[in-house]
């Protein structure tokens, strides 16, 4: 299934539970942005609304409307994908993104301000972590109400199923995943054309 034009949730479980089904992600698809997650991560009352758009590359003529209706999700977390730096709040959140994308990267032409992967927050961002490629993936430490939590955005196979780096991805971002996460909550979310058991 393709991951594109949906939100998805994802419910933050312990890391060192093991990768795949066992590290306790689980996948909502929703057709449309208008059907998003109402609560993801529940601790007794407290419920936190965690929100993973991608953007598709979205043109500047359309950089308000995504603009007004992410204001409308009023997500307490969003991870977006396929961005550029023109979205963004000034003041409700804090933001984490990849590096800026040069005009000619990986073989694709790109406009000005285009980056691969946003973390926008409501809640501090206490700690940065370094990815295997800090133009696709960016990982922070959150201080939740619920208490610290890691967020990882990425896109995964980031030209789909072609290529030796479709080959290599998923094993650089496993090996992340192993040296960032054991012991503590996490939360995966992103473009994620693979899967821990093969191409979406």
């Amino acid at each position: 299934r393709r991951v594109e034009s949906r939100i998805n949730c994802y419910t933050a479980k312990p890391a060192y539970q093991y990768y795949g089904r066992r590290l306790g992600i689980f996948f909502c698809p929703y057709p449309s942005v208008e059907e998003y997650c109402h609560s993801l991560i529940t601790n007794g009352s407290f419920k936190m609304k965690i929100l993973t758009w991608n953007l598709q590359r979205l043109e500047k003529n359309k950089n308000q409307r995504i603009l007004d209706k992410l204001a409308e999700f009023n997500a307490d977390i969003m991870i977006l994908t396929e961005t550029n730096c023109a979205i963004s709040f000034d003041d409700s959140y804090n933001l984490a993104q990849t590096q800026p994308l040069p005009n000619h990267f990986d073989g694709i032409v790109y406009a000005n301000g285009e980056n691969r992967t946003t973390i926008l927050t409501k809640y501090n961002i206490t700690e940065r972590y370094k990815t295997f490629d800090g133009f696709t993936s960016v990982c922070v430490e959150i201080d939740t109400p619920s208490g610290p939590i890691i967020f990882y955005g990425t896109i995964i196979g980031i030209f789909g199923g072609k290529g030796q780096r479709f080959k290599n991805d998923l094993q650089k971002h496993l090996a992340d995943f192993e040296k960032i996460f054991t012991g503590n909550e996490v939360c995966i979310a992103g473009d994620l054309n693979v899967t821990f058991s093969g191409y979406t």
